[in-house]
């Protein structure tokens, strides 16, 4: 008797197209965590990027990734190899999905959140073919918290009420990705106001991203609210965070990228917890 693994089993159907397989792209391991694969069955697979930053590409190259993993070591401090580790094994997942096989996409409807989409589906759909499902988070352009406080069952409920997209949902995607990569602001303006099922709060989001550049060369709405709160008096990095989230969650920022910015900015800041 021959004791397959659930993975080594999803492979063999998967090779021998017994079934039509489902993948469920999540936007991250707090997702992950707390996702109840029990009850909604599928191949898990996490983005680990943030394309909100670094180079960009509509060629998916192997210079292009290595192009990110630089990027990823050096921006965010990472071990060397980690990139490997952490995501490109992820696209070995995405890089086995085919035709008419279902795909669901569990991101947040921030700018962060909204970048690792577009690359989701520009990457995925270069195949053609894949069935596509828009999986919400409870609304909230108020705090944009997306998934964060929701429980196992909201997950289901949320899986339940999954919207499918059609071709040109998934062609609009295609496009802001392009745009995005090429920071075309007249394009990128013009797929904003196209309404999709796929999507919400498309105006918002992109308008925030064209924000991040300044038309006189200063700085962008994200720094523009850092110095805003260091008025207020605030210099601990945390106090910082909290504040820039208060003001600018939209943009989906961790800890990370407003460190990063802090330094950009050779603005000092402190790092005590108490």
């Amino acid at each position: 008797m021959i004791n397959l693994s659930l993975e080594q089993l999803q492979y063999l159907i998967k090779k021998e197209r017994w079934i039509n397989m489902i993948y469920h792209i999540l936007n991250g391991d707090a997702l992950a965590d707390k996702f109840p694969q029990e009850k909604i069955p599928g191949q898990i697979v996490v983005i680990r990027e943030a394309f909100i930053e670094g180079p960009l590409s509509d060629e998916f190259s192997k210079e292009f990734w290595e192009k990110r993993a630089s990027f990823v070591t050096s921006a965010y401090d990472a071990d060397e190899g980690e990139y490997a580790t952490q995501f490109l094994s992820q696209l070995k997942f995405m890089d086995s999905i085919q035709q008419d096989d279902e795909v669901y996409l569990w991101f947040e409807d921030d700018l962060f959140c909204q970048a690792n989409m577009w690359f989701a589906v520009k990457y995925i759909s270069s195949r053609g073919g894949t069935k596509f499902y828009r999986v919400f988070p409870q609304e909230d352009r108020i705090h944009w918290s997306g998934f964060g406080r929701a429980e196992a069952r909201d997950l289901i409920v949320c899986f339940e009420e999954s919207k499918a997209l059609n071709d040109t949902d998934v062609a609009l995607a295609n496009n802001i990705w392009n745009a995005y990569v090429e920071n075309n602001v007249e394009t990128l303006t013009t797929l904003s106001l196209i309404v999709s099922k796929g999507f919400r709060f498309l105006p918002e989001v992109i308008s925030a991203h064209l924000e991040r550049t300044s038309k006189d060369g200063g700085y962008g709405r994200p720094q523009q609210t850092l110095i805003e709160i260091l008025k207020q008096d605030k210099t601990n990095f945390y106090e910082i965070c909290d504040a820039f989230w208060e003001k600018n969650a939209i943009y989906g920022f961790g800890d990370l990228q407003v460190l990063n910015m802090l330094k950009g900015m050779e603005i000092e800041f402190s790092e005590d917890m108490n």
